[in-house]
C-alpha cells in the first residue's frame, strides 16, 4: 500500500486526505492545532456561527459541488458587495457600477476619464496602471488606492506587480449589481464545514494527528520528526509555507495576515439584501466587514458582524509581487517530486474552496 503524510488539516489538507484515504493510500495527517479546517472551522459567538473570514464556495467546477454535498447540503444565494468611499459619504457597489457613477458628485470627470482610457488597454505593469489604463484616477482612487495600499501595507500599489496576465482587469459593471454572475453556497447547516473535515477524518485509511507539530523534515526520504520519531511515507503532501519546509534557507516568503473582531449588534439584519460584504477604502483601520448571517442562514433577531484589519501577526495572503513570486518558485526548484504542494500556502496562490478542492480530485485520480 503507497503511503502519504499530509502536512496541515485546513481544507486543502482535508480534501487530500479524503481523496487519498479513498484511493487506497495510507494516509497519516498531521495537525498543530486541535481542530481540522484551519480558517475554515466554525466557531460560535453567542449562538451565531462564523468562520475567520467569510469562506463561501464562489466556483464549480466539476465534482465538487457532488464532493462537498456527500458532507453537508449547501444553500445557494446572490452575493453583492458595496465599498464605503469616504470622501462621498456613500456606498458604492464594488465593482463601480454604471447607475453609481450617474450618482457621483464628479461624474462629469469619471465620464472623460473613461472616454479616454486606451481600447484595448496595454498590459499593466502593476496593480495601479490595471485600474488607471481601464477605468481611470478618479475610480481608482475612490475604490483601491487606499484600500490595497491598507490591505497589503505598501505605500503605493505600483509593488503589486505580479505576471500581469494574472491580475483581475477592472471593468464597470452594468445590469445587476451582483459581483459575480452566479450564485455562490454555503453550507446549510450551522456546523458550516465542520462536517466535511469530519468526514475526511473518518476515511478509509485516514489517521489524524491533532494538536501534534511537525519538528523537522527530511525531505530526500520523505520522512517528517514528530514527538522525536521519524515517521516515512512514499508522498508528503504540504500544505504549509514551502519556505518552512526548507528552514526558510533563502528568506522568508511574505505573507499578510488579518486580525479578526467580531460584533453582535440588535438588529435582525443590517446589510441590503443581497449585501453580504461592506469594503472600506479610506483611512479606517479596517477592510472588511461580513454580516455572517447573510452567508450562514442564520436565524436570530441580532446580527453578527465580523471586521477584519490588516496584520502581520499571521500567514494567511501571499504577495502577489515579483520579487515573492521568484523567491516562491526558488523554493518549489529545490523540492523534489515527491513533495506534492498543496492550497494556498503550499502552492503560494490566493485560492478559493473550490480552487483547492478540484486541485485534490485532479492530482490525486492522476497518481
Amino acid at each position: 500500500m503507497k503511503s502519504a503524510i499530509i502536512i496541515g488539516g485546513g481544507f486543502a489538507g482535508c480534501a487530500w486526505a479524503l481523496q487519498l484515504g479513498r484511493k487506497g493510500f495510507d494516509v497519516t495527517l498531521i495537525e498543530r492545532l486541535g481542530w481540522l479546517g484551519g480558517g475554515c472551522k466554525t466557531f460560535f459567538e453567542g449562538g451565531h456561527p462564523y468562520t475567520y473570514g467569510p469562506r463561501p464556495l464562489s466556483g464549480f467546477p466539476a465534482g465538487v459541488t457532488d464532493l462537498l454535498e456527500e458532507f453537508t447540503p449547501l444553500r445557494y444565494f446572490r452575493h453583492q458587495l458595496r465599498t464605503y468611499v469616504a470622501r462621498d459619504d456613500a456606498f458604492y457597489t464594488f465593482p463601480p457600477h454604471a447607475d453609481d457613477i450617474k450618482t457621483m458628485p464628479d461624474h462629469d470627470r469619471i465620464t472623460r476619464e473613461l472616454a479616454a482610457v486606451p481600447v484595448p488597454p496595454p498590459p499593466p505593469a502593476n496593480l495601479e496602471e490595471s485600474w488607471l489604463t481601464t477605468v481611470g484616477p478618479t475610480l481608482y482612487g475612490k475604490f483601491v488606492k487606499d484600500y490595497s495600499r491598507k490591505m497589503w501595507q505598501v505605500e503605493s500599489n505600483t509593488a503589486i506587480d505580479g505576471p500581469f496576465h494574472m491580475l483581475t482587469r477592472p471593468r464597470i459593471k452594468t445590469g445587476s449589481r451582483d459581483y459575480v454572475d452566479f450564485e455562490l453556497a454555503y453550507p446549510k447547516k450551522n456546523t458550516g464545514w465542520d462536517d466535511f473535515f469530519a468526514g475526511a477524518a473518518a476515511a478509509p485509511n485516514v489517521t489524524v494527528r491533532l494538536n501534534t507539530t511537525a519538528e523537522a523534515y527530511d525531505i530526500e526520504k520523505p520522512a517528517v520528526l514528530v514527538d522525536g520519531q521519524w515517521l516515512h511515507a512514499d508522498f508528503l503532501v504540504s500544505s504549509i509555507s514551502a519556505d518552512d519546509l526548507l528552514g526558510q534557507c533563502y528568506g522568508p516568503l511574505p505573507y499578510m495576515g488579518r486580525d479578526f473582531m467580531n460584533l453582535v449588534l440588535p438588529i435582525e439584519q443590517l446589510l441590503p439584501e443581497h449585501v453580504n460584504f461592506l469594503h472600506y477604502a479610506n483611512d479606517e483601520p479596517y477592510t472588511r466587514i461580513t454580516e455572517y448571517k447573510k452567508l450562514t442562514g442564520h436565524v436570530s433577531p441580532n446580527t453578527l458582524l465580523g471586521l477584519e484589519f490588516p496584520s502581520r501577526k499571521n500567514r494567511l495572503y501571499p504577495y502577489f509581487t515579483k520579487q515573492a513570486l521568484e523567491l516562491a518558485q526558488k523554493y518549489f526548484d529545490a523540492l523534489p517530486e515527491h513533495i506534492i504542494r498543496v492550497g494556498r500556502m503550499g502552492l503560494y496562490k490566493y485560492l478559493g474552496i473550490h480552487d483547492i478542492v478540484a486541485h485534490a480530485l485532479e492530482t490525486v485520480a492522476q497518481l
